[in-house]
């Protein structure tokens, strides 16, 4: 697989939600910031519809206080990983307490919250327990450095999904933080038990197993399979001295969908933790660049070269002034939708790509004209064959998989040419992660407001060049929005044959 880059009121009140919200919203710190509106709003008509439905107070008071209580952000940017999944996991369980509290009752008050087209759904759960476990594996992190105020069920429901994703290491540290919590009687901390009890055994610690499945039959001590598991797994331990060390690692498969080779992906999360993996053969440097044009003599373009290959890996310091990013953002924001990747032979959302997306054109408005005439002037390229200008933005956990801008062996003939070159603007301080990791130059670019980075993708002889594969780290904490500018070879033949 190649890739390039209640009554009738509530039915109609659920069903609306479900349509627009699609499970999407966790891909897009924009959107998660939204909710925490979304939520205060929510917990207004629940008051407005308490109001006239005192016998069913009880479990809806509990829940407008819970909204209401919770702390409003100031902006995307302040984000971490927990306060994104909270949001995300408390609109979801609200509709599904409403649905259960007023299924008999007249829902009026609550439809106003149709305008919203944001109500988190279950697919938005799993998707911000994933983003989570996709931070523990690629950061080398621990649930509490993730999540220190998680409750029991948060925990068992992050925990599960590692469970479902074969990552038993992570599935486990979830887990195990989850049972202290949970009430030794309820249903969940069975499961909870069960799950953790299967994860032992399969990573080899059996005595482990053991322990978790006398437990449980203490709790159940009828049920045949768990009375089966016990006699098993005490049998295995007489077999053997126990004295075995369990060396676990995580599981990376559910972050790799494009199946990359597994040194590379090592290579690809060293760079996101900020690791050096190469030495330069050669003295890197900067420079003040003005080409020979006038209008940029008192204002040169200001290069830090990060490569010394042919790839011409740059970074256009403070490119874009903060007025410009935040305009970008803003322009943006209002086409945000789901972004897609070239797979299988046509464009679709894919879970190696994690993030929303916006485009625009050039005379979109004197903001973004400015923009393309500064990029012409930095790279000294034709734009006339470029892309639009894309607005993307990432949320809890947003990456996307090591993957090559352009359209290597022929797979896709576009009149235009490939992708020539990839131009990329920083538009916000991002305050942990997000970097972009080039694991076989061995270089990685952190994202500086305003930046710009560059590269070339092809050879001089117009083939793909296989050391550009490149990927975005997943961000850790608040938000990365960048804006992506793709130039084609139609109109720059010449800077290709002297790259």
């Amino acid at each position: 697989m190649r890739v390039i880059c209640f009554v009738t009121a509530c039915s109609l009140l659920i069903a609306t939600t479900a349509a627009m919200g699609s499970g999407d919203l966790f891909t897009s710190s924009s959107n998660i910031f939204r909710l925490f509106s979304v939520e205060k709003e929510v917990a207004s008509n629940l008051r407005n519809f308490i109001a006239d439905h005192e016998q069913r107070l009880v479990e809806l008071k509990q829940m407008a206080d819970k909204l209401e209580a919770t702390p409003m952000p100031l902006a995307d940017t302040d984000l971490d990983p927990s306060e994104s999944f909270a949001v995300l996991k408390r609109l979801a369980d609200s509709l599904e307490t409403v649905k259960a509290a007023l299924s008999t009752a007249s829902l009026k008050p609550l439809t106003d919250i149709e305008k919203h087209d944001m109500m988190p759904i279950k697919a938005d759960v799993e998707g911000a327990a994933s983003a989570l476990l996709r931070l523990q594996r690629t950061y080398d992190l621990q649930p509490e450095q993730l999540m220190p105020q998680a409750s029991g069920t948060d925990m068992a429901i992050i925990g599960k999904k590692a469970y479902e994703q074969g990552d038993l290491l992570c599935c486990i540290t979830w887990l195990e933080g989850a049972v202290p919590q949970l009430g030794n009687e309820s249903g969940e901390y069975i499961d909870v038990l069960d799950h953790l009890s299967y994860a032992h055994y399969k990573t080899g610690n059996v005595a482990k197993a053991l322990d978790n499945a006398v437990r449980l039959l203490e709790l159940d001590p009828y049920n045949v399979r768990i009375q089966d598991n016990v006699e098993y797994y005490r049998h295995q331990l007489a077999r053997s001295d126990n004295t075995t060390v369990i060396t676990l690692t995580p599981n990376y498969d559910a972050d790799n969908k494009l199946k990359r080779d597994q040194k590379e992906l090592k290579r690809f999360r060293l760079l996101c933790q900020g690791k050096k993996l190469h030495t330069p053969t050669r003295n890197l440097h900067c420079e003040l660049k003005t080409y020979g044009q006038a209008h940029l003599l008192l204002k040169p373009i200001r290069v830090e070269y990060l490569h010394e290959g042919p790839q011409r890996l740059q970074v256009f310091r403070q490119f874009a002034n903060p007025t410009e990013c935040e305009h970008l953002r803003l322009e943006g924001q209002k086409k945000l939708a789901r972004a897609v990747a070239w797979t299988d032979g046509a464009f679709r959302p894919v879970e190696f790509r994690i993030s929303t997306a916006a485009w625009l054109e050039p005379d979109h408005d004197v903001v973004l004209a400015k923009i393309q005439t500064r990029i012409n002037a930095a790279t000294q390229l034709n734009l006339t064959s470029a892309e639009q200008l894309q607005i993307s933005n990432y949320g809890i956990g947003g990456f996307y998989e090591t993957h090559y801008d352009h359209h290597s062996n022929n797979e896709r003939t576009l009149p235009e040419g490939d992708r020539l070159a990839t131009f990329m603007i920083y538009l916000n301080h991002v305050r942990k992660g997000g970097f972009t990791a080039f694991p076989r130059l061995g270089a990685a670019v952190q994202p500086g407001f305003g930046d710009a980075v560059f590269w070339y993708n092809l050879n001089a002889d117009g083939q793909g060049d296989s050391r550009t594969l490149h990927g975005g780290c997943p961000v850790l904490q608040g938000s990365k929005w960048v804006a992506n500018k793709w130039i084609h070879e139609a109109g720059n033949d010449m800077c290709r044959k002297n790259v």
